[in-house]
């Protein structure tokens, strides 16, 4: 057997093995995509990075402790208002269904918003979509 055949061998057993021993795997937990932008928005130090992030959240499906996370970011008034424009959006997919408990905090968030701010536009854009229709 050639050299070239032997080194072609063993890397086609690595290739295959890795899999197997774990590498590049990600630790075997799942990726969940809304608590990575969560993260990012949190801790990235570039304001377009975390503002793409905020971006992607919208349409998502959030659990229970996102929502917090969530809120807990659209009520920081030193966050960027951007962020927290998209966040309400976010918020707005719910439907009334399961964002009418977020309405009052949206509400209280709006108050605070400069008069004809982007901020202001996402939280009525919100209230309207998350309130029950009679």
């Amino acid at each position: 057997m050639s050299v070239a055949a032997r080194l072609i061998r063993v890397c086609l057993l690595t290739l295959c093995s890795l899999p197997l021993a774990g590498c590049g795997g990600g630790g075997g937990g799942t990726f969940d995509p809304v608590q990575h932008d969560l993260d990012v928005i949190r801790s990235d130090a570039d304001l377009e990075t975390r503002r793409r992030a905020s971006r992607n959240l919208v349409g998502q499906s959030y659990s229970d402790e996102q929502i917090k996370q969530m809120m807990a970011i659209a009520k920081d008034e030193k966050q960027d208002n951007v962020i927290r424009a998209r966040i309400i959006d976010a918020f707005a997919s719910l439907g009334p269904e399961r964002g009418n408990d977020l309405l009052s905090d949206i509400l209280e968030i709006g108050k605070g918003a400069p008069s004809g701010s982007g901020l202001q536009q996402a939280v009525a854009r919100a209230a309207d979509r998350l309130s029950w229709k009679n």
